[in-house]
């Protein structure tokens, strides 16, 4: 069709933004192409400009279809007329123009491409024309398709107006995430990553495994208000009565524990070991003891459960439920006495990933406002320079349906935390599910693959900017592909191939086959034979 290189022809362009292309095949979906083409306006020459110069538009491939161009029906009541004339096939395209080149400026689309311009493969040159403002940045992966070694780089300074990862399971959001929190802590950012799977213990590409630092998310009952922690124990909501009984069971505990520590000069540690081994080595006499911390746990258990049981007196159902719930929750969550809180292990250049794998939901959600409130204080005192959190499952915590108060504390970290250094990155696998007056707050995208219209719709509201051309080619995107946009990258959206991140050895759908083969042929018996 047409001579050589030439994908097809524009047929008609109803906007400056979006064209229709013929061509003999459907045009892969994703992939860039440009167009040459001169314009002569009346309204150009009356303000001076040259008319007809030529211009260059990139686009990119939004949407295609493929048909007969004269349909069988018609063909076959035509018969012998159609002269034994074979049916030609034919693809309508449709292109999504990102942008204009024309004397020597790149800037949106101003002018429908006129009908019957030939449609081109995207050259290197157009491409680095218009995505190589930050050569400086942050690198991010290759243009789409990645064959022509066009690299995208992301401009980190615009972090700070934070950034929203989407897409759907398997798609590559936290294979983003560990190519974004590697290359931003090699710059020298403190990285915080709030590891809802246990998924992101790093070998950094460098190697340098110093800037990685795992921490598991304990609660240490110690270093948090009494109030919270019996929202922790007590999360059913219509249970107020039982979780105001154990706050003033946990006031009077670390009352007295800050008395003595006081009183002796010793630490709150040393100080609940005496009042342990005062008061609950009886109880613990018959329990065997792992190490000291596990003792210390078990004992302040123990007093925990005996001062609740003064407390409530006489009301010996509350007392009782307290108690079971209690008792409960020392047995299956990870707590600490003796550790610090994760946010003391932030440093320039290192990834600090918190582990929240143990945890329930509930649970991650109190650890996780715990966090943010921290960080937060600490950057507007000056005690912390800027610093990226990343937030995995954002729905947990952001979700429409959430009332706990880690959404308050997100959404005032993104409202407050820009102005002090503070980037917030959101990993969603449902957009759809985030509340509105968090993700407000996101003004850089990378989307990768979604299927569920509802998600697409929600990324579209979400990014004002997201043309609905473009939208649809979201479903269609293979894993890794992405459309990066915001203020991190410039003007116009970009198709871009993520980088594998090859130190990330979790998160990836596993290979299941060969994990039954080797299972099977670890588990086969030996054949014994013997020989008279």
């Amino acid at each position: 069709m047409g001579f050589s290189g030439v994908y097809g022809y524009v047929v008609e362009s109803p906007s400056p933004r979006v064209s229709t292309v013929a061509s003999e095949a459907p045009l892969p979906l994703g992939e860039y192409v440009e167009l040459h083409y001169r314009v002569h306006s009346r309204i150009s020459g009356l303000f001076g400009e040259r008319g007809g110069e030529e211009r260059v538009a990139l686009a990119v491939v939004s949407g295609s279809s493929y048909e007969h161009a004269v349909p069988q029906s018609v063909m076959s009541y035509l018969g012998p007329r159609a002269g034994g004339v074979e049916s030609l096939k034919i693809s309508y395209t449709t292109l999504y123009v990102v942008a204009e080149l024309s004397g020597g400026r790149v800037e949106p689309p101003r002018y429908p491409i006129p009908p019957d311009t030939p449609v081109r493969p995207a050259s290197r040159d157009t491409l680095s024309r218009v995505y190589g403002g930050f050569a400086g940045g942050v690198r991010l992966g290759l243009l789409a398709p990645g064959s022509l070694g066009v690299e995208v780089r992301v401009n980190p300074d615009k972090l700070a107006k934070h950034l929203l990862v989407a897409g759907a399971t398997g798609s590559g959001k936290s294979n983003t995430v560990a190519v974004l929190a590697d290359r931003l802590s090699a710059m020298g950012a403190p990285v915080v990553i709030f590891d809802v799977h246990g998924e992101y213990n790093l070998e950094p590409e460098d190697g340098d495994r110093s800037r990685v630092h795992v921490v598991e998310a304990k609660i240490n009952p110690l270093k948090m208000s009494s109030r919270i922690l019996a929202a922790i124990v007590i999360p059913e909501p219509q249970a107020r009565r039982q979780r105001r009984l154990l706050a003033k069971a946990m006031d009077n505990l670390l009352e007295e524990l800050k008395g003595l520590s006081a009183k002796e000069g010793i630490s709150m540690v040393t100080a609940l070991q005496r009042l342990v081994e005062k008061r609950a080595r009886s109880a613990l006499a018959e329990e065997e003891a792992v190490d000291q911390e596990s003792q210390l746990i078990k004992g302040l258990r123990e007093l925990l459960i005996a001062e609740a049981r003064r407390v409530g007196g006489q009301d010996e159902r509350v007392v009782d439920r307290v108690i079971e719930k209690v008792e409960e929750f020392f047995e299956v969550t990870p707590l600490t006495v003796t550790g610090e809180l994760p946010t003391t292990h932030i440093s320039p250049g290192r990834m600090l990933v918190v582990d929240a794998s143990m945890l329930g939901d509930e649970q991650k959600r109190w650890v996780l406002k715990i966090m943010v409130d921290e960080i937060l204080e600490k950057l507007k005192t000056g005690l912390l320079e800027s610093t990226v959190l990343v937030v995995e499952e954002a729905p947990l915590f952001i979700g429409v349906d959430v009332g706990h108060p880690v959404k308050q504390s997100l959404q005032r970290f993104a409202r407050e935390g820009r102005k002090f250094g503070g980037c917030l990155i959101v990993v969603s696998q449902r957009p759809r599910s985030l509340d509105v007056n968090v993700v407000s707050q996101l003004q850089n995208f990378v989307f990768l693959r979604m299927v569920q219209e509802e998600d697409i719709r929600a990324v579209m509201n979400i990014a004002d900017s997201l043309d609905e051309n473009l939208a649809s080619t979201i479903p269609s995107l293979p894993d890794g592909r992405a459309i990066v946009m915001g203020e991190w990258l410039g003007r116009f959206p970009a198709i871009v191939d993520i980088d594998l991140h090859k130190g990330k050895r979790m998160g990836a759908t596993p290979p299941l086959t060969d994990m039954w083969a080797r299972g099977r042929a670890q588990t086969q018996k030996p054949h014994f034979s013997l020989e008279l």
